[in-house]
């Protein structure tokens, strides 16, 4: 069994993938790069391997989108996407074909920082409005009515997103909640948004974020 395989064995590889050429590597140490969701999970991994093996396995926290990228490239030996690389961006492989790892699982959850307010539910017809650009401001009639009773600010929704190439925004957008919210039949689901994990630089922002703990901790958006 070559050390690539073996490594595969413990490491595999992705936030929820990650890309693994099919040539096999007999180098003793290897470098990765990729999602920041599963950056947290790696360190502990690859430094438990390290110290059995004295292997040691870099990994750089760039996103999603700089991983696909390098591993195009040929400059790490495997990288890591929350979401599967594109029939495009395989053929784009300088190396060759890859293999798909999956390695953790996570979750995607709305967040928003509005002052005064710790928890709003959002239908997913008003979630994807918001992300669409069709409703602007805390206030709107949609939004009021998901939270009736409640006391809304007039202020603009600052819609926060990423702009390079981010696994978390893929998972957000193409594969699973922003494309879906408006196709099920069937009364639209609920979303409970916790305010706890926004973005607080950023007042009366919407953001998206990859769940990794509680309060205490901010999650990941990559």
């Amino acid at each position: 069994m070559t050390r690539i395989a073996k490594l595969a064995r413990h490491i595999s590889a992705s936030a929820m993938l990650t890309l693994v050429p099919l040539a096999a590597a007999f180098a003793q140490d290897l470098t990765g790069a990729g999602a920041t969701f599963p950056d947290p999970i790696y360190k502990k991994w690859f430094g438990d391997y390290a110290a059995k093996t004295h292997i040691q396995i870099n990994y750089q926290a760039i996103g999603s989108g700089g991983g696909i990228k390098q591993l195009q490239e040929q400059t790490v030996d495997f990288g890591a996407s929350d979401a599967p690389a594109s029939d495009a961006e395989l053929a784009a492989m300088k190396g060759g074909p890859v293999f798909h790892i999956p390695m953790v699982m996570g979750a995607v959850v709305p967040t928003y920082n509005v002052v005064g307010l710790s928890k709003l539910q959002l239908t997913a017809d008003t979630l994807s409005g918001i992300y669409l650009g069709t409703i602007k401001t805390w206030n709107d009639p949609k939004i009021a009515a998901d939270n009736a009773g409640v006391t809304l600010p007039s202020a603009s929704i600052t819609v926060v997103f990423r702009s390079d190439g981010s696994g978390t925004t893929g998972v957000f957008t193409d594969i699973t909640y922003i494309q879906r919210l408006n196709t099920a039949g069937g009364p639209a689901p609920t979303t409970t948004c916790d305010s706890t994990s926004a973005d607080v630089r950023i007042p009366y922002s919407a953001d998206y974020y990859f769940f990794t703990g509680g309060a205490a901790d901010g999650g990941t958006n990559g």
